[in-house]
């Protein structure tokens, strides 16, 4: 398994040497307890198994230590770094609200517009058909009125394009732009109406 791991952390080589240990442990074990101790070859190769296996031991609790500080460490990384994270995240959910709710602005402005645009509409006189002085009177108080609502809209699109522009939405600014000059444009035809 080491050897499928490039660069092991400090975490996975703990781990690995304490496996190495304890595997050894095991083999030593079944070892020492197949012997028949007959005869002095037998006794000093026990006791070396014995030194070996204390020596084991030792490993183990090197590696049980070693690894927990280890642990330790890394869980101190985890930590350190899902902080960050959660402070990025909690910067992500500002910015994802704050455009939700110049989104739902726009929203809001496109159906005022729509609404004022239909009013429009019934200004409209059908073709052919000539103005009475009162159909006049009525259509110029129309007007008025009209512009006197369309006026708050031209600017609310350009408190939101400014709004957008310091909030760095870039398609809002775009949308709110478009909507503006759209205003403008229906504005210089009132005038042109009028006239």
């Amino acid at each position: 398994m080491a050897s499928k791991i490039k660069e092991p952390s400090p975490l996975v080589e703990s781990v690995l040497v304490l496996d190495s240990y304890l595997s050894e442990i095991v083999r030593l074990g079944d070892k020492i307890q197949t012997m028949d101790l007959k005869s002095d070859f037998d006794f000093e190769q026990a006791q070396k198994l014995l030194s070996r296996f204390t020596e084991c031991g030792q490993g183990v609790s090197d590696g049980v230590l070693k690894l927990s500080q280890n642990l330790t460490e890394a869980r101190a990384k985890a930590e350190k770094a899902a902080e960050v994270i959660a402070e990025k995240a909690a910067i992500l959910e500002a910015r994802h609200n704050l455009h939700q709710q110049k989104m739902q602005d726009f929203g809001l402005l496109g159906q005022k517009v729509a609404a004022l645009t239909l009013s429009l509409n019934d200004l409209k006189r059908p073709e052919g058909s000539t103005l009475t002085d009162e159909d006049r009177s009525i259509l110029k108080t129309r007007l008025a009125d009209f512009d006197t609502q369309l006026e708050p809209l031209i600017q609310e699109a350009k408190d939101l394009r400014t709004s957008a522009q310091e909030s760095r939405i870039k398609s809002l600014e775009q949308s709110t732009e478009s909507l503006v000059q759209k205003l403008t444009t229906v504005r210089k035809q009132l005038e042109t109406f009028r006239a």
